[in-house]
């Protein structure tokens, strides 16, 4: 029984030592000032919750851009301060840092399937090391890795082929932020690969995922909404979306690398304003991915795919801020566990450093060292090509392997 335990001790020893390291490291930093602007509004909404009800939260004299899903949390954060007497900038980035282990023993699981030990420790590794998230959660005091973690889920259970599981987490995700929209082509291109294999098994299947998405984002919304109305939370998400209508909001992007950043998306260009050249490039893009995706196999392409589409719409698309890459690097990771190629894990690498940069700029760098803004720029161009690259390579060797394996 003893030699058991031991066994067990000395099998889970270094991956407990990996999540041990990363939290040493988040709590090393966790003191930070970090975006002063974002943990004060965090703190406000939390002191707020603790003073109304949820129903009364939301009120047209009172500021809030967050959507309901974080709300829950901010409130239990104000409890405990409450409880407590706690530092609240503290407090406050708990979560993200909870989220950061929870997405590294994540990608540990998933990697560690195939029974490759040494391939899950790296990927546990490049997860919880990373330094975009280690910046995002424990200096900038950002939530991104919560976001992340239900994407990640939700992306998970889709390439498993369990199509409501992952639409319900991705109904929590929905609720959390905006910008986890940006999934939903990645579901379209499963759909659409699926439909001609039994049209109608697939429509109810369709229905089923819708049904378990928006049951679990309108149960979710529902104790913050005045009305049982669920246009209550489509017309939260268009007040959300549509307060920042610059062209690039300190998003080191294809924008950036041109020269337009703090500008009105409005404004036009030739024929079209640049948000409608924004959408117009995200288009093609996301086209591409879609003929890409069609032409790969294996599991790995779904979480590729949403990799390639996350970045894309970063790249192109006006409105975008700093840290809207961050989900990114975890499609690639997931990728990764599945694929094994170390490819797939240098580009997860170095969008993690890219977006580090980009951070600490958008935090530090106002109004000077617009050469270095630019050279990241560009290097996240070159990394989204290398990409799109790598993703047409796998499309070109899925042939070829289907008539080995055939053979």
């Amino acid at each position: 029984m003893i030699s058991f335990f031991k066994q067990r001790e000395a099998k889970f020893a270094p991956i407990a030592l990996i999540i041990f390291t990363g939290l040493v490291v988040r709590l090393l930093l966790i003191g930070n000032v970090g975006n002063a602007g974002d943990l004060g509004l965090f703190a406000s909404w939390s002191q707020r919750l603790q003073e109304t009800t949820f129903a009364r939260f939301y009120h047209p004299d009172f500021f809030c851009d967050y959507l309901p899903g974080y709300l829950y949390i901010l409130w239990a954060i104000g409890r405990i301060q409450a409880a407590t007497g706690a530092n609240y900038h503290v407090l406050l980035k708990f979560p993200a840092i909870a989220a950061d282990i929870a997405l590294c023993l994540f990608i540990y699981i998933a990697a560690r399937k195939d029974g490759n030990e040494k391939k899950a420790l790296i990927g546990a590794s490049a997860a919880i090391f990373n330094p975009m998230s280690i910046y995002n959660s424990s200096v900038w005091g950002q939530i991104d890795s919560v976001l992340a973690l239900f994407l990640i889920v939700s992306i998970y259970f889709a390439s498993e082929g369990r199509f409501e599981l992952a639409a319900s987490f991705y109904g929590i995700a929905a609720v959390i932020k905006p910008q986890s929209m940006f999934l939903a082509f990645a579901f379209f291109f499963i759909f659409l690969e699926k439909l001609p294999t039994g049209p109608l098994r697939w429509t109810i299947k369709l229905f089923k995922c819708i049904l378990a998405f928006a049951s679990t984002a309108y149960l979710l919304a529902l104790p913050f909404a005045p009305t049982f109305n669920p246009s209550w939370i489509i017309s939260l998400y268009a007040n959300v979306m549509s307060e920042y209508s610059y062209v690039s909001m300190n998003a080191y992007n294809l924008w950036w690398l041109f020269g337009i950043h703090w500008v009105s998306d409005s404004v036009r260009l030739w024929l079209f304003s640049y948000n409608a050249w924004g959408y117009i490039s995200v288009a093609f893009l996301i086209m591409s991915s879609l003929a890409i995706f069609l032409k790969c196999e294996g599991r790995s392409k779904i979480p590729y795919a949403a990799a390639l589409i996350h970045t894309a719409i970063f790249m192109a698309c006006c409105r975008m801020h700093e840290r809207y890459l961050f989900p990114s690097v975890f499609f690639l990771l997931l990728a990764y566990t599945y694929d094994k190629d170390p490819f797939t894990l240098a580009l997860a690498a170095l969008f993690s450093v890219t977006n580090a940069l980009n951070l600490e700029g958008a935090l530090h760098w106002a109004g000077r060292l617009f050469g270095l803004r630019t050279g990241i720029s560009a290097a996240n161009a070159v990394l989204m090509l290398s990409a799109f690259a790598l993703f047409i390579l796998r499309a070109a060797r899925t042939p070829k392997e289907r008539l080995k394996n055939a053979g």
